[in-house]
């Protein structure tokens, strides 16, 4: 114990009484970190679980992971990602920004009308992983406490400076040619 209250920091804090040499807070931090002792099985310092004698995190394993199989798209052997497909497969499958578009509808407790025009056409205009991370920035803006009309959305977004940016010009694209709002103006 003496060895770790040499090695921990008096936290600028004073000690109420003269015969202690940490604070209150400092003091239960040593006797919590004395209480630690490597596990024997990864080695780590941490608190040992009786029924497994090793650390929390050892005696928690993550499930199995599954086993390879072939990829429906390029026929390879490999683990898969989703939808009978590989990580790669999956990445530049055509249907993610309308899955991604799907889940936020489901996410979000009032879902506005246009949400399933707007994936349509920013999977029409982008490649997959760019759709799906506007989608995704989208579902931000919808999730926040502002209002989610299309003419906020499009004034929330907008970055500073000369480029309005990516996400936004999108936004303005879809929400100008459908109506639904009024370009930005060029600040």
């Amino acid at each position: 114990m003496h060895q770790l209250l040499a090695r921990l920091p008096t936290g600028g804090h004073t000690a109420r009484a003269a015969s202690n040499r940490l604070c209150r807070d400092c003091r239960r931090k040593a006797e919590r970190l004395a209480a630690q002792q490597p596990c024997p099985r990864c080695g780590k310092p941490g608190y040992l679980r009786e029924d497994t004698g090793w650390c929390g995190s050892c005696s928690r394993p993550g499930p199995p992971k599954q086993p390879p199989r072939i990829c429906r798209e390029c026929g390879q052997l490999r683990r898969h990602a989703g939808l009978g497909l590989c990580s790669a497969c999956w990445q530049r499958h055509p249907g993610r920004p309308f899955i991604r578009g799907e889940h936020l509808r489901d996410q979000l407790s009032d879902p506005p009308a246009w949400l399933e025009d707007f994936v349509a056409h920013v999977a029409a205009r982008f490649c997959v992983a760019r759709a799906c991370g506007l989608v995704t920035n989208l579902g931000r803006l919808l999730n926040d406490e502002h209002s989610n009309s299309p003419q906020a959305l499009l004034e929330r977004a907008r970055r500073p400076g000369r480029s309005m940016g990516s996400f936004a010009r999108a936004r303005e694209d879809f929400f100008t040619l459908s109506g639904l709002a009024l370009p930005t103006e060029l600040r």
